[in-house]
């Protein structure tokens, strides 16, 4: 069984998929409820639970001596805990509830230390995953992960028939700013920038840095209407702060935006086309946000412009 057992868990690369796996496995084995805590910003927190007899409060009153050793211990409300190490650290918390021991409790403290490796490695893959999707300086999702997350986007978009609009968004006279107060500074206002944009849109959305000192914002379940609303709120909000602190420094931003399907109905590529450009629907929803993000700069930069009101219907 626990050879079995093993060669499950570790099979499990997914750190979500792999938390499911736990607490049903435990459940099916010493049929009780559990729950899975997970390390956070101020403590551990339950991540998965079988059952509802655990709250999702944050689990302050652990102590690193609770878990230095691969014990069972009385937790609260009729329930134990066990540390869910790994070369000696504490990777999780393992919580169950009036457990019916059918199998010795030895055999349950000999599978948490595979618990422990399969659950280190999952998050260690999480982590390594995250990193090659974000950008190192603003945290923001970079370009790569912008464009696989795109054509998944649309492919939802096509399949549930809601709309997706996309903002490119540059930074007016950036160079301005590093030759003025140098790239740290500039670096500075690309921080604050992002965490601004973060700010202004919803959960749903996916903020990304684009390249130097533009950034794509793509609205999902959002028409274009509403999307010019809430471009327009993101280019006030940015003229109105004040960077860098005490230097006050003022810029502005310049944002194009397309929508599918509207932009698709309204002045659709060709088939064809599209084949002989080897061109996937994201690529002429970034090509036409660009195109109204130029338009946008080329009028005067500090405004927002949509694809569909530079171009007569029809037209490419």
């Amino acid at each position: 069984m626990l050879l079995a057992f093993s060669e499950l868990v570790h099979s499990t690369l997914s750190l979500p998929v792999l938390m499911q796996f736990i607490i049903r496995s435990v459940q099916h084995l010493f049929h009780c409820e559990n729950a899975l805590a997970l390390p956070g910003l101020t403590g551990f927190k339950i991540a998965a639970q079988q059952g509802s007899g655990f709250s999702q409060e944050t689990l302050l009153n652990f102590t690193d001596l609770d878990s230095k050793a691969l014990a069972l211990t009385p937790y609260k409300n009729d329930s134990l805990k066990c540390p869910v190490l790994h070369q000696g650290h504490c990777v999780a918390w393992l919580l169950i509830k009036q457990p019916q021991w059918e199998i010795p409790e030895s055999i349950f403290l000999r599978m948490v230390p595979m618990i422990g490796a399969a659950l280190n490695h999952a998050q260690t893959l999480a982590k390594t995953q995250q990193l090659a999707a974000t950008d190192q300086l603003t945290g923001l999702y970079n370009w790569a992960y912008f464009q696989h997350h795109l054509t998944l986007d649309i492919e939802r978009a096509k399949r549930y028939t809601y709309p997706v609009t996309l903002l490119l968004i540059d930074l007016d006279f950036f160079k301005t700013v590093n030759d003025t107060y140098g790239h740290p500074d500039g670096d500075q206002v690309l921080i604050e920038l992002s965490q601004i944009l973060l700010k202004l849109v919803r959960k749903t959305d996916t903020v990304s840095r684009y390249g130097g000192e533009e950034f794509a914002i793509t609205l999902m379940k959002c028409s274009l209407e509403n999307a010019k609303v809430i471009a327009e709120k993101i280019r006030n909000t940015i003229c109105k702060t004040a960077f860098l602190g005490k230097k006050n420094v003022k810029l502005s931003i310049s944002i194009g935006m397309a929508s599918f399907p509207d932009d698709f109905d309204a002045a659709k590529p060709s088939e064809t086309l599209m084949k002989e450009t080897h061109a996937q629907e994201k690529d002429w929803l970034v090509f036409k946000a660009d195109k109204a993000l130029y338009k946008a700069k080329q009028q005067g930069r500090n405004r927002c412009i949509a694809y569909s009101d530079l171009t007569p219907k029809g037209a490419l």
